[in-house]
């Protein structure tokens, strides 16, 4: 501490100026609180207390004499209200405290059409399956409505729809009637009670008679020669298709008279050569790779239409072949450049919408494997492409529905309507304000 002089004597501390030149009264306390505020040393000193010593506060009109009496009123601990004064809070803040800062919510728009079933209108069509709560998945209910145009009613279960299978009164039976056939002056009720009759097959008599063959001429004509198939003798060529036969009678006869190879004509060899070599080993047919390889058939026959065939058979398809981890693991990859793109895929049953990216142009993902046409393509770096597919299923997550039909990337399908298309658009629009693009 500083050096303290009073009355011209020197003084080592302010305990001992109290000690000796203090009024009775004044405590050590209040003299030092006087020091510390500011007040004349011999004013600290004295009894008297000046006007302007005193702190007093005023809040709604009314006048307290001391932080003490404020607290008291406003039903707060006296040790809050200090702590708001020694933080220069204003009186009136001291007294009621500051008012929260209110927050600000934001409300998500509300995407869909509304939709009004029995005179309640819902803002889109998630809202009044939430509602209703059919015994149906809203994917159900979507398909109802645009795949099979039922109404909204009767795609939610309130009101049952008529199966037109069920009001039919006959089946119509698929079977030809029978007709009466004469052999030799014998009537008999049809072909097979025929063929019975003289111990011959009954698809031989039947083909014999679909070829204009008369009666007696298809029971009674020579079947053939004998004929050997894998070390085993039949009795004729027709006798070892019913054996063995993989082809149907028909294909069986045409193949026949086209002058094939028996082996060709029961379907136990191939029409035309169908074998493939992968790696020096030889596959019989396509089928033969199709198993080797763990693949169906019809996928490896869709996969030749732009692929050799070891690259598709080795060919290993997933949905979501990229992501942020891979990317950051390959910089060069993430700085690719590649298409986002926007179709429309058509199969029997309905259409369906996709979105996904791809480093080839989008008619070299699609060749061969569905109808499809273009809505739009957005051309840039993938790992930001990336980025707007995975906010765009995000956003346009109540219309995502998985396709039931098998093709590469089935899960980023949606159902949209016109005005879903286009908003669609303006949403990779608004986030790929200037990459190339083309659309439709």
């Amino acid at each position: 501490m500083n050096d303290i002089y009073f009355r011209g004597e020197h003084f080592p501390s302010l305990k001992e100026l109290h000690a000796k030149h203090a009024k009775a009264g004044v405590t050590y306390a209040a003299f030092y609180a006087r020091y510390r505020s500011g007040i004349d040393i011999e004013v600290a000193l004295s009894n008297s207390v000046l006007p302007q010593d005193r702190r007093t506060f005023s809040v709604d009109g009314v006048l307290y004499n001391n932080l003490k009496d404020l607290a008291a009123a406003a039903g707060i601990d006296y040790r809050r209200a200090y702590k708001r004064f020694s933080r220069g809070w204003p009186d009136s803040e001291i007294f009621h405290g500051r008012p929260k800062k209110t927050k600000t919510i934001i409300v998500p728009s509300i995407r869909g059409t509304p939709i009004e079933i029995d005179g309640v209108i819902y803002a889109n069509l998630a809202a009044a399956y939430n509602s209703i709560k059919p015994p149906v998945s809203l994917n159900t209910v979507k398909q109802r409505l645009r795949v099979y145009h039922w109404t909204a009613k009767q795609a939610l279960g309130l009101e049952s729809r008529v199966d037109g299978r069920s009001i039919r009164t006959e089946r119509p039976s698929h079977r030809p009637a029978k007709t009466l056939i004469s052999a030799f002056g014998i009537t008999y009720p049809d072909i097979a009670a025929l063929a019975k009759a003289h111990g011959i097959s009954y698809h031989l008599v039947y083909n014999r008679l679909k070829y204009g063959w008369t009666a007696e001429k298809a029971v009674t004509e020579a079947i053939g020669q004998s004929v050997d198939v894998n070390g085993k003798t039949y009795k004729s060529a027709l006798n070892a298709w019913e054996q063995l036969g993989k082809t149907t009678l028909f294909v069986f006869n045409s193949r026949r008279q086209a002058g094939h190879d028996l082996m060709i004509c029961l379907g136990l060899a191939p029409l035309r050569d169908q074998s493939h070599q992968i790696d020096g080993k030889t596959y019989p047919s396509l089928l033969a790779v199709a198993e080797a390889y763990g693949i169906k058939e019809s996928v490896l026959a869709s996969r030749l239409n732009r692929m050799s065939i070891s690259e598709a058979a080795r060919y290993a398809p997933s949905n979501g072949r990229y992501s942020s981890k891979r990317f950051k693991e390959e910089p060069e990859l993430a700085h690719s450049i590649g298409w986002l793109y926007f179709v429309e895929i058509n199969f029997p049953t309905g259409a369906l919408h996709k979105v996904g990216i791809t480093q080839r142009t989008v008619e070299a993902r699609f060749l061969g494997q569905c109808e499809y046409r273009v809505l739009g393509a957005f051309r840039g770096e993938l790992a930001k492409l990336f980025e707007v597919e995975q906010a765009l299923i995000k956003e346009f997550k109540e219309n995502s529905y998985r396709a039931e039909e098998e093709f590469e990337g089935r899960t980023e399908t949606f159902i949209l309507n016109k005005e879903e298309e286009q908003a669609l658009i303006s949403f990779i629009r608004r986030l790929l304000p200037n990459s190339e693009s083309s659309v439709e």
